[in-house]
């Protein structure tokens, strides 16, 4: 009994040197190492490349060196035998590949594919899978950056998980660590900055549009933007302007004419920004121009209302009757005949009891 034991162990010790013996001329299709980002597909091969004549038996899939979580079995006799529900097994001729769905943190690990051959008997690989979190990229600046001339730029950036940083202008290298740094700006360092944040087998961009502001720009833009708590006053034809800028260090005074060239004094720090600005003539130009475009439509529109009440008016009176009588008809005169003309006498007196002598001649034959 002892004896049969004895043999066994030992035929069994000699097939497994004779296997190993030939398994170094085969050639298996894996990777080593490989990683993946929360979320993604992956896919793991296990091709037997060099020896074609070799028949499968059965191909296995186990995770960890251990080998004791088995992910999925398959026998061309016996079919498909799955173990874990995120898995897919695609069987091909001279191999296997392992689909890995949707993988999380907890995917990571080492996964060994081991196929049963005949004659060569078990041929195993081993790939060592890295599943990272979702690149998440944080910043304390938003992708729109305006900044007066002169003063500093600081943009800084976190990534998780990060293992390369680059900034890049117009395709040429600026930085390469976490923050982006500019001093003393001017126009020449306006534009769009590339922030490529580098995850193994991925890579995150995020750009930043970087603006210096002109000194007419920079102006326009403090007054447009000045806080509740500014005091405005002005007095004739000059305005004053205070306000307090707490994140700008330093104390400017500016005095900026419309006829001149504006002038900057620097003075020590004390955090406050005073803006004084000079009209002359020009602000009280724009006034009377202002006041004559106001008035002159308002005058224009009482003089239409005016016309329009003194036309109404004739047509009220015209439809009312005349204020005096008519003068009556005019008499038609005719010329006298002969025979209409009365050649008798003429009353003298009143009782028409005297008729006078026609001449003289018969008043003195009447005496």
């Amino acid at each position: 009994m002892a004896r049969g034991v004895l043999g066994a162990a030992f035929s069994l010790l000699l097939l497994a040197s004779i296997t190993q013996g030939l398994q170094q001329d085969v050639d298996i299709l894996h990777y080593e190492k490989m990683e993946a980002v929360v979320g993604e597909n992956v896919t793991l091969p296990c091709i037997i490349q060099s020896s074609p004549s070799l028949t499968i038996v059965s191909v296995e899939w186990r995770k960890n060196k251990s080998g004791n979580t088995k992910l999925a079995v398959y026998s061309p006799n016996l079919g498909l035998w799955k173990v874990w529900p995120n898995v897919t097994m695609q069987n091909v001729p001279n191999g296997s590949y392992l689909h890995l769905h949707d993988v999380e943190t907890w995917d990571s690990g080492f996964y060994i594919c081991e196929i049963a051959t005949f004659p060569l008997g078990a041929i195993r690989s081993e790939t060592e899978l890295k599943i990272k979190d979702e690149v998440k990229l944080l910043c304390d600046a938003e992708s729109i950056v305006e900044v007066p001339p002169g003063e500093n730029v600081t943009i800084s950036c976190t990534a998780f998980p990060a293992d390369h940083y680059k900034w890049t202008k117009n395709n040429t290298l600026v930085s390469e660590s976490e923050s982006l740094e500019l001093w003393l700006v001017t126009e020449a360092h306006s534009g769009i900055y590339t922030l490529t944040v580098n995850t193994g087998n991925k890579s995150v961009h995020k750009r930043f549009s970087i603006t210096v502001l002109t000194a007419t720009t920079s102006l326009r833009t403090d007054l447009m933007t000045a806080p509740p708590q500014s005091n405005v006053t002005e007095e004739g034809l000059i305005t004053s302007l205070t306000t307090r800028r707490p994140n700008i260090d330093g104390n400017e005074t500016k005095n900026e004419s419309m006829g001149g060239n504006p002038v900057v004094t620097p003075t020590p720090n004390t955090g406050n920004t005073t803006v004084v600005i000079e009209d002359g003539d020009f602000g009280g130009l724009q006034s009377d121009v202002l006041l004559a475009l106001i008035i002159v439509p308002i005058l224009l529109l009482i003089v239409l209302v005016g016309i329009l009440y003194r036309r109404k008016i004739k047509r009220e009176r015209m439809a009312l009757p005349p204020p005096f009588k008519p003068p009556p008809p005019p008499i038609k005169y005719t010329a006298a005949r002969r025979h209409d003309i009365y050649t008798g006498p003429l009353p003298t007196s009143r009782c028409n009891s005297v008729i006078e002598p026609k001449d003289m001649k018969q008043m003195f034959l009447d005496i």
